[in-house]
């Protein structure tokens, strides 16, 4: 594998301060201009480094040397503080792609990024304003995939603008709680060896294949349950040329996106059970005549990056369901696909399927597994 050259990450940092960055609302004057100096030369720094000869060699990686910042949104924590930005690309004269920087000293650095979509909390608000997010939605950033805005002293959350049943310090304890445990846990060298399993790795039939569901299709709210199973069943059965023709005619037959509402225990408040995955895939099989060859599945503490790299270096794909808000059982959740992973030395990417939208280019930074609740898969191949 390819290790790749950081040389310019100096160089960068130090030409930040010519870099015109267009204010979007007077947030950007009250905060810090050395923490958005800060940030902007994070992703610049990744920018440059994914637009190295490896990156450019892919024909299905967006990023080249037209690449550039295109505009600038904050997001926040519980006390009003900036916790993080969120940078739009624009490639080829095309507004494509984004990049989140997280400025939360402990945990400062990339927390997400996509070649070619839409981040999640401005394709919702997108979905729900008719216009992009701005800072004057004071999107509260409260952990990985999961967003918070407060309405008449109400917070609800921002996928399904339900009202969260927990005041202001429950949240921020949790949300501050969350912090410290991502800044404890163990790294991931400590998991894996430097050097092992180094560079990027995409399961098989990706490329090439399209997520043909989003949550947004089937018209339900808390949704992201039955929709990532649909597409890691849709995978299966038509990316994967391994699998037998007649095992693939039989996982896509039938009602899917219904089957797995219930296999997944949905409900419109709440959504899909976290404990569900695993058992969802199966029962889906066996009720097709197409009973998984193998599955597993973690929880919490026993969700560890050498589970998740085993099961994409085996070509499979897995659901992910991110880290329950404490004492609230039915929001701050989100189910997805992962597909495959960036990884160079201590830092590591997840390939991500969001279900927000239909990319397959979305990558979160994985520090740790503390904002994961499940890691299930089911194969058939």
């Amino acid at each position: 594998m390819k290790f790749r050259k950081r040389f310019l990450s100096a160089v960068l940092s130090i030409a930040l301060v010519m870099i015109p960055l267009v204010a979007q609302t007077s947030a950007y004057a009250n905060s810090s201009n050395t923490l958005l100096q800060k940030a902007t030369a994070c992703a610049q720094e990744l920018i440059a480094d994914r637009t190295t000869e490896e990156y450019l060699e892919d024909d299905n990686w967006t990023w080249n040397s037209t690449t550039k910042i295109e505009s600038i949104v904050p997001m926040y924590d519980y006390d009003g503080n900036i916790n993080s930005y969120l940078f739009r690309l624009n490639t080829d004269g095309i507004d494509q792609g984004y990049i989140v920087v997280n400025v939360t000293p402990e945990i400062f650095g990339v927390e997400a990024y996509g070649g070619s979509g839409t981040y999640e909390a401005d394709f919702i608000v997108k979905e729900q304003l008719g216009r992009p997010m701005n800072a004057n939605d004071k999107i509260i950033h409260h952990s990985m995939m999961d967003f918070v805005v407060e309405k008449n002293k109400t917070y609800y959350d921002l996928a399904s603008n339900s009202a969260i049943k927990m005041s202001k310090n429950e949240l921020n304890k949790s949300y501050k709680s969350n912090i410290q445990l991502q800044k404890a846990t163990t790294s991931i060298n400590d998991i894996v060896p430097f050097g092992t399993w180094d560079g990027k790795y995409t399961v098989k039939g990706i490329p090439g294949w399209t997520p043909p569901y989003t949550t947004s299709y089937f018209g339900e709210p808390n949704n992201c349950g039955p929709t990532a199973g649909t597409n890691y069943i849709h995978y299966w059965s038509h990316a994967r040329s391994d699998v037998s023709t007649t095992v693939r005619n039989k996982l896509w037959s039938g009602q899917v996106y219904q089957d797995f509402k219930m296999y997944f225990d949905y409900l419109p408040v709440g959504g899909s059970s976290p404990y569900s995955l695993m058992s969802g895939l199966t029962v889906y099989g066996d009720s097709r005549n197409a009973s998984p060859i193998g599955s597993d599945v973690r929880y919490h503490g026993s969700i560890d990056w050498a589970f998740i790299t085993n099961a994409l270096k085996s070509n499979i794909p897995l659901l992910l369901c991110t880290t329950l808000v404490p004492s609230d059982s039915q929001y701050g959740y989100h189910i997805f696909m992962v597909v495959g992973y960036d990884r160079d030395g201590s830092k590591v990417d997840l390939q991500t399927v969001t279900g927000w939208d239909n990319r397959t280019d979305n990558y979160y930074h994985y520090n740790n597994a503390t904002t994961l609740q499940t890691a299930a898969y089911a194969r058939w191949a």
